[in-house]
């Protein structure tokens, strides 16, 4: 069975999860406190503000048509291409898009088995400048389960992303880390992350390319 790309596998795991606590606390309201066990107040505020940037940012995507591009293939093919050259236009991004990279992608992260699984992009503007914002999204063992965990995991769960925003001048690439998991930030893996973005970004901008053949736009719900 095909896995979930990460809009449609966040809005149905957080659904389940919600009528799960709903159904607990329903039964036995002092369990609330059992359910964010572990989290301190400042962990679960910066918690519930990824998942707001990542829920609004599913809400765009869906109201811009919610386009998928499964890039697994793409990357295999052209990431160990030398001399490989990004040139991103500033054309690309006025709709979410979502990108898969994919289990093969090797982005692997954290726990056994968690990895960079995709990202999302769109235009931004950033202290006066335009650029584009890229937010990495993971998969992993602890999505199955987020039906039956305390909140306080799925939480944690949820919220392992790290959004940045990307600028270009003259050349010059600049990244600025704009909020998400300060340990997956840290991960060397999100290098690679960004090196695939770049590549798909290119990818994008090019007039002479259509990515639709390249990249099979497959929606799974």
């Amino acid at each position: 069975m095909t896995r979930a790309y990460h809009p449609y596998r966040y809005q149905r795991n957080l659904s389940l999860a919600t009528t799960r606590i709903e159904a607990v606390l329903a039964d036995n309201p002092d369990r609330l406190a059992a359910e964010f066990d572990g989290l301190s107040d400042a962990d679960l505020c910066s918690r519930r503000e990824i998942l707001n940037h990542v829920e609004a940012l599913i809400a765009d995507w869906k109201a811009d048509g919610s386009c998928s591009f499964d890039a697994e293939l793409v990357l295999d093919s052209v990431r160990d291409v030398e001399g490989w050259v990004s040139d991103i236009s500033d054309e690309i991004g006025h709709t979410v898009t979502y990108v898969n990279f994919g289990p093969a992608s090797g982005f692997s992260v954290g726990t056994a088995g968690e990895f960079i699984e995709g990202m999302y992009f769109r235009e931004a503007y950033c202290d006066g400048k335009a650029g584009l914002e890229i937010t990495f999204s993971c998969d992993g063992p602890s999505w199955n389960s987020m039906h039956t965990d305390r909140y306080a995991a799925v939480l944690l769960t949820a919220s392992r992303t790290a959004t940045c925003f990307r600028t270009e001048s003259e050349g010059a690439v600049a990244v600025r880390w704009l909020h998400g998991d300060s340990a997956l930030i840290a991960e060397p893996a999100i290098q690679s992350a960004l090196a695939a973005a770049d590549i798909m970004l290119t990818i994008f901008s090019s007039p002479a390319v259509d990515p639709t053949p390249l990249v099979a736009a497959i929606k799974f719900h």
